[in-house]
C-alpha cells in the first residue's frame, strides 16, 4: 500500500512515490508542512492526555494510535526527502567539481580542495574552543 499525504499548502494528494515529480519549491512546501504536521500533532497527543488526567477521564488508545500513525508517515516523506536532498547534494557537487576542473586544471584544483580543507580543520577548532 502506497503512502500518500493530502497537502493544504499544494492543494494535492502526493503519494511518496510522487515525491520526486514535485518541484524544489513544492518540496520546500511539503517539508515544511511535514514538520509542522507532526509538532501539531505532538501537542495535540499532550494536551488531550493532560484534559484527560485532569477530568479524570478515560484515554482514547485507539485516537492516540491513529494520530502516531498519521505521524509515522509525515516521518517516512521527511526521511524521503531528506534522501533527495543527499542525492541532489552529490550531484551538484560531482558536476561542479568537474565544471571547474575543466575552468582551472588538476593542479589548481587540487590546491583549491587543500586549502579549503586546511580552512574547516581552522574553523573547526576555533569552534570546539569557543564552546
Amino acid at each position: 500500500m502506497a503512502l500518500n499525504f493530502y497537502s493544504k499548502q499544494i492543494e494535492k494528494e502526493i503519494s511518496l512515490d510522487q515525491l520526486s515529480k514535485l518541484k524544489s519549491a513544492e518540496l520546500v512546501i511539503l517539508k515544511d508542512e511535514l514538520q509542522f504536521a507532526i509538532a501539531s500533532m505532538d501537542n495535540s497527543l499532550l494536551e488531550v492526555k493532560k484534559q484527560k488526567e485532569e477530568n479524570n477521564e478515560p484515554y482514547d488508545v485507539e485516537w492516540h494510535q491513529r494520530v502516531r500513525r498519521k505521524q509515522k508517515v509525515c516521518e517516512a516523506f521527511l526521511i524521503e526527502i531528506a534522501e533527495q536532498d543527499a542525492i541532489y547534494e552529490i550531484m551538484y557537487k560531482t558536476y561542479f567539481s568537474e565544471l571547474l576542473l575543466e575552468k582551472i586544471g588538476m593542479e589548481e584544483y587540487n590546491q583549491l580542495e587543500k586549502d579549503a580543507k586546511i580552512k574547516t580543520e581552522f574553523k573547526l577548532l576555533k569552534l570546539k574552543k569557543s564552546s
